[in-house]
């Protein structure tokens, strides 16, 4: 037993909770009031905000395995000997997984806890990851891509749900901000060091790069303790049961309270009941749907533009993907200010503000948005400088995070009819 978990037994009686002690009126375990070691949001921020850290490494994994495939793609088409739109597919059947695999890996977190399907499905996600490394037709090779999708994509939901435990409502701005950086850093590290890595090696070294990546993730998501209250709790119950002899239940509803088939089916129903109706999620999923479909399409140019209209080389041609970057950096430093400017306002009044102050980054990404796309349709020919396009692409960068990430954390601040709950 961990020196936490002594303190936390030394430090709860059977006094602390309401109840007798007996199985008919148990003693109902909840956080304790004044810095309870067992309450994740009680932890210091530096503690924090490792988890946080250690947690989306494992994001930035999988959103940089999405497109450094992207890479190998010409070599893959040669040595396969398939033609450059199937041996595409393997960005496709990753992106097909991670459609698929957070409408299970989300509930069963909430079944089982996050540290729990974070080191099973993770495992398999660097399993299949090696079979792509190890892979000698185009078959495997797509088959391993898929289910690495779909089991690499629970890390989308856990990083998300271990950043709603460690932290207030209020106080996730920042936080989320850093798993935007780690979810959509990925689109720029991926092709760039890709590039430069299929052109110094091979192909096979794009997907030994992933695995090692993989395998480092891994452990450092490992290093993240149990973070969901449910769980939290529950445990702690069993050990104050065991310790005391005094009958202990978790004062939130036990784990088993609901039968595993009504869970899954209620998750897998309930965001298409949110998506038909609820206007403002309606609109939101289309509105990043669309922008998220026109990035991976504004990326697709880049090579063409760049290595083969321009002549530029492989490596060098990835270069313009930092001025996207740079310009997804901008909209995270903009909307650290206006979270403090924000918090600042909620203390003022004394209550929090309507949901739609979030979406001031929205508005301003709205417009860089499709101003970026338009200068960089007027600047990608050969005979205009290539600093048009980059600082075009910077305001893309800028318009893509600044909607995605303002929409996101709005959308936690709206309530959802109580009709959900019972649903």
């Amino acid at each position: 037993m961990s020196n936490a978990n002594d303190s936390s037994l030394k430090e709860s009686t059977p006094s602390d909770y309401p109840g007798q002690g007996t199985l008919e009126s148990p003693y109902l375990v909840s956080f304790l009031d004044g810095g309870d070691p067992e309450n994740p949001r009680d932890w210091s921020s530096a503690r924090k905000w490792l988890f946080t850290v250690a947690s989306n490494f494992s994001l930035l994994c999988i959103s940089v395995s999405a497109t450094i495939y992207s890479s190998g793609i010409e070599q893959l088409s040669n040595v396969y000997g398939v033609s450059i739109e199937v041996a595409t597919l393997g960005v496709s059947v990753y992106q097909l997984g991670f459609a698929f695999g957070p409408l299970v890996w989300g509930p069963l977190s909430e079944l089982f806890g996050r540290r729990a399907i974070f080191l099973a499905t993770f495992s398999i996600f660097t399993l299949f990851t090696l079979g792509t490394a190890l892979a000698n037709d185009i078959a495997t090779m797509l088959v391993c891509r898929f289910f690495a999708g779909a089991f690499g994509s629970s890390i989308l939901v856990i990083s998300a749900a271990i950043i709603g435990d460690l932290f207030d409502a209020s106080d996730r701005g920042p936080a989320m901000s850093f798993y935007l950086v780690a979810a959509f850093g990925g689109p720029i590290i991926g092709p760039l060091s890709g590039s430069f890595l299929a052109a110094a090696t091979t192909y096979k070294w794009i997907f030994w790069l992933l695995t090692i990546f993989s395998g480092v993730s891994l452990v450092a998501g490992a290093l993240v303790p149990e973070t969901y209250s449910l769980v939290r709790l529950t445990r702690l119950a069993a050990r104050l049961t065991k310790t005391t002899g005094y009958i202990h239940r978790s004062a939130q509803a036990p784990i088993t309270d609901v039968p595993f088939a009504t869970t899954m089916r209620v998750s897998l129903i309930r965001p298409f009941q949110m998506l038909f109706q609820e206007g403002i999620v309606a609109f939101f999923a289309v509105y990043s749907g669309f922008i998220y479909g026109l990035l991976y399409g504004f990326f697709g140019a880049f090579p063409w533009i760049y290595h083969r209209e321009r002549g530029w080389s492989t490596g060098v041609a990835s270069l313009p993907f930092i001025a996207v970057g740079l310009g997804m950096l901008g909209a995270v430093g903009a909307n650290l200010y206006l979270n403090k400017s924000y918090i600042t306002k909620t203390r003022a009044l004394g209550s929090q503000l309507p949901p739609e102050s979030r979406l001031v980054l929205c508005c301003a990404g709205g417009i860089a948005l499709p101003v970026g796309l338009m200068i960089f349709a007027f600047t990608a020919t050969p005979s205009v400088h290539w600093i048009g396009s980059t600082i075009a692409g910077a305001l893309f960068g800028f318009g893509f995070v600044g909607i995605f990430l303002s929409m996101t954390v709005c959308i936690i601040f709206f309530q959802l009819p109580e009709f959900f709950k019972s649903k």
